[in-house]
Order: C-alpha cells, then sequence, then structure tokens
C-alpha cells in the first residue's frame, strides 16, 4: 500500500509545483498510450543489477517497437494499476507533467538491454516519441 500512496504523493505534489504562482504559464499535463509498459532489470555478467528501466512498446502492426525509454530512481515511478490501465508519471519538465498510459505491463530479468537491440531495427530518431 505505501508505494501506491507514495506514487500518488507524487504526482499531487508535482501538479501543485506545477500551479504556483512562479510557474511562467499554466500546468500541462500530457497523457502518452503505448501498448506495452516493460519494467526491465538488466544484470550483468556477474549477477549484478545495473540499472532498471521503464520500456514504453508499441505495436506498428508487425512487431513491438520501443516508442521510448527511461531509467527508474525508485519505486515511485514504478507503473500503478489504475482502474483497467497501468499509470505512471514518465516525465515532468518546467511545468510539464507526462503520463503514460498502457492496458498492460510486464517485469522482465535480463543479462541484454531489450532497449538497444530494437535500436538495431528503430534508430532513436525515428521513435514514436524520440
Amino acid at each position: 500500500m505505501f508505494p501506491y500512496f507514495a506514487h500518488f504523493l507524487r504526482e499531487v505534489v508535482l501538479l501543485a509545483a506545477a500551479v504556483l504562482p512562479f510557474n511562467n504559464g499554466p500546468p500541462t499535463k500530457e497523457v502518452k498510450r503505448c501498448d506495452v509498459v516493460e519494467i526491465n532489470h538488466f544484470y550483468n555478467d556477474k549477477g549484478e543489477l545495473v540499472f532498471t528501466q521503464l520500456i514504453c512498446w508499441w505495436w506498428n502492426g508487425e512487431r513491438y517497437e520501443v516508442a521510448s525509454w527511461r531509467m527508474l530512481k525508485d519505486d515511485t515511478d514504478l507503473p500503478r494499476r489504475m482502474g483497467k490501465r497501468w499509470r505512471t508519471v514518465y516525465d515532468v519538465l518546467e511545468g510539464r507533467m507526462v503520463i503514460v498510459e498502457s492496458d498492460d505491463c510486464r517485469e522482465t530479468w535480463t543479462q541484454y538491454d531489450p532497449e538497444l537491440l530494437d535500436r538495431e531495427l528503430t534508430p532513436q530518431h525515428k521513435r514514436r516519441w524520440p
């Protein structure tokens, strides 16, 4: 229950910060959709955790393709079930909050980086959300 509350509290604080008088304009809240959100834990050859990343995948009609990705800092960044969808605050920059929603969420533990492998098929500059 605590991680859910921490995630909720983070959204409230970020939204409040966006509407404070020192902001240069109205808050912007953008919701982006993807088909699958993946929490990927990447381990090195010694079995040590190197990093955890959030990968947003979308179905392009032939295969899943990375729409965007970012590193996860702590458990408050993890996607949470909100009704029928998974939801996470993806990015907060200068009063702009980007929320990602997905119908599906998966968690993987790998010794390879799926996002890096996808770059061979889809270069970063051609991704859905660069």
